[in-house]
């Protein structure tokens, strides 16, 4: 089964409630290991790294969305900004992205944004091996979902491009449109 394979049934069964985040993580944990530390905050060139990797995980078809498409990246940087996120959840996104470019640089001498498809996808294998590597690929697909399947007032599906990609009605009441500035 491909990667994107997996998200749309996935993303069904969790939007028709046959299916749980728990077991959705535990099945994309599943689905990565079949096939072939710091401190909370990412600079810009970790913020690089951070969105090659959604790139990755989540490309651009032809009539499919991709990161990009569901401003996957800003919907990220809003959460880990978010002061309700927890220490240790911010330590994991940027102990993820140290992880990976000490990969990177061991096995291809270059970062993960300067590495072609296969180099990506090597690296990410590796770093799935790894206890806080598999974590925290399951985290970045969490944040994909999020902002693929979230309305848009949370920052990410803009237009409710994810739903369109689907065909999913949003349900209502929909969120408040957040205030300028602010949450709602």
């Amino acid at each position: 089964m491909t990667r994107r394979g997996f998200l749309v049934r996935a993303l069904r069964a969790v939007i028709a409630g046959t299916a749980s985040l728990p077991a959705l993580r535990a099945a994309a944990a599943a689905l990565a290991t079949s096939a072939a530390p710091g401190g909370g905050d990412l600079d810009a060139p970790e913020w690089a790294v951070v969105a090659a990797v959604l790139d990755h995980l989540l490309p651009s078809e032809a009539g499919a969305p991709g990161a990009r498409d569901v401003h996957a990246l800003g919907y990220l940087r809003l959460v880990v900004d978010d002061p309700k996120l927890g220490p240790a959840e911010r330590a994991l996104v940027r102990a993820g992205v140290v992880e990976l470019e000490a990969i990177c640089g061991e096995g291809h001498g270059a970062g993960f944004a300067a590495l072609d498809e296969a180099q990506r996808e090597a690296a990410l294998r590796r770093l799935e091996q790894s206890p806080t590597g598999g974590e925290w690929l399951a985290e970045m697909v969490d944040f994909l979902m999020e902002a693929l399947l979230g309305d848009p007032s949370h920052g990410g599906n803009p237009a409710g491009i994810g739903w369109q990609w689907l065909g999913v009605t949003p349900g209502f009441p929909r969120p408040p449109e957040p205030r300028a500035g602010g949450a709602p």
